[in-house]
């Protein structure tokens, strides 16, 4: 009759009140082990890691390691025996599905807070309205400072200033160096503090204009201008005249309220007025009416533009000739 293979320190037992061991390394079957003083004899091979019974273990009972119970035994377990998926079962139950209700909880309704900031096409919010001049490429540093710095005279209304913004990128770059300038350009232009931006390429970098709209994505053309350097006679005029579009430019921040304006009305999305109904303009001559248009930017009036209106229509029972 063989005799039994003795192993020592292959198995450890955790905590004091475990019914199980772990296996420091394989354990063959018929190795005698020793536990605490104790001789345990493997009935079967114990995998590195894994644990053996400490003693009988009776089908239904708890299965317990670091002193806490894992599980539960599917049979009869003999001491000595491996513990494992085959014989040890979950002590949650046979709930398997298990469901996510969150009851949410409901929010004091406290006073409404409001800021003064612009508010732009796309629903972003700007805590600031300048012109920012972006340059694709450092090559075009300078004529995008010589842009700001004329354009700044037109400055006016709620246009606080034009900003150039010059860099030393945009060509010569490869991989993520080039695609996160690319991106950072992108998100430029695409923020909220700028009402208006001109974007000023050069025309042969690896970051023009054509490779940089794809990150931009949608725009407002109204908002976003485009220049390349190499296809102007005078970049700095023509990148001064699209800077004076923006300046010009009134978003559809602006809205008229009648309340405001108890001398106009608004008649199938037209606003008019009969201030001038009894009134006669002499050739040369001219009147003044006014009209308040209000910044939709919060609580308060954010401010008032002045705009010149053009008079498109008049009707009178001569059927005369508009001046």
């Amino acid at each position: 009759m063989p005799r039994p293979m003795r192993c020592k320190m292959q198995i450890f037992k955790i905590h004091e009140n475990d019914n199980v061991a772990v296996a420091i390394e394989t354990i063959p079957a018929g190795a005698v082990v020793e536990v605490n003083g104790e001789k345990i004899t493997a009935c079967s091979e114990i995998p590195a890691g894994h644990k053996m019974a400490l003693y009988d273990i009776a089908e239904g009972e708890q299965v317990i390691k670091y002193g806490c119970p894992i599980g539960n035994t599917k049979e009869d377990v003999k001491k000595g025996d491996w513990i494992h998926v085959h014989n040890v079962k979950t002590g949650l139950g046979d709930l398997l599905d298990y469901t996510y209700e969150p009851v949410g909880a409901q929010e004091p309704q406290g006073e409404e807070v409001y800021f003064q900031g612009f508010e732009r096409k796309d629903g972003k919010v700007g805590v600031r309205n300048e012109i920012w001049i972006i340059p694709t490429v450092g090559c075009v540093n300078n004529v995008a400072g010589a842009i700001a710095k004329q354009a700044s005279a037109f400055v006016t209304g709620s246009v606080e200033e034009v900003i150039a913004f010059p860099h030393p990128y945009g060509c010569s770059q490869m991989g993520d160096d080039q695609e996160h300038t690319r991106q950072i350009l992108a998100d430029l232009i695409n923020h909220p503090n700028a009402g208006g931006v001109l974007v000023l390429g050069l025309g042969c970098e690896n970051s023009n204009i054509d490779v940089l709209k794809p990150y931009i994505g949608e725009y407002d053309p109204d908002r976003v201008k485009f220049l390349v350097s190499q296809e102007s006679e005078d970049e700095i005029a023509d990148g001064v005249a699209l800077v004076k579009e923006l300046i010009d430019y009134i978003p559809e921040g602006l809205k008229f309220d009648a309340k405001d304006n108890p001398l106009w009305r608004e008649e199938d999305g037209k606003v008019l007025t009969d201030q001038l109904k009894e009134t006669l303009i002499e050739p040369g001559e001219s009147e003044t009416i006014e009209i308040v248009l209000t910044w939709i930017n919060g609580k308060e009036n954010m401010g008032l533009k002045t705009n010149w209106a053009e008079i498109y229509e008049d009707d009178n029972e001569y059927d005369s000739p508009d001046i």
